[in-house]
């Protein structure tokens, strides 16, 4: 059982804008389930308590290749320019 706070965004690589998705704090999840966003589970596995990680991720690793209309990340396609962003800090 792990416990994070994170932002997740997305960007844009050929203008750089950023756009903030979701801001969530001290949600708890079991590790190795992918009860939660891919890159973050895979991303715990590796910290300490206390540890924060910048997370600069394609799409896939968080939404799978369809992505997410309900909160406008688009499906993976030969000409996306979309990256996920994910400021993550492990409490416990």
């Amino acid at each position: 059982m792990a416990t994070v706070s994170y932002k997740l965004s997305i960007i844009d690589s050929l203008t750089s804008n950023i756009h903030l998705i979701e801001n969530v704090s001290k949600e708890r999840f079991f590790i190795g389930e992918y009860d939660i966003i891919g890159a973050i589970d895979i991303c715990v596995q590796s910290m300490n308590r206390g540890e924060c990680a910048l997370i600069n991720c394609d799409i896939r690793h968080c939404y799978g290749d369809m992505g997410c209309h309900e909160k406008q990340i688009p499906a993976i396609s030969t000409n996306n320019s979309y990256r996920m962003l994910i400021e993550l800090e492990l409490h416990d």
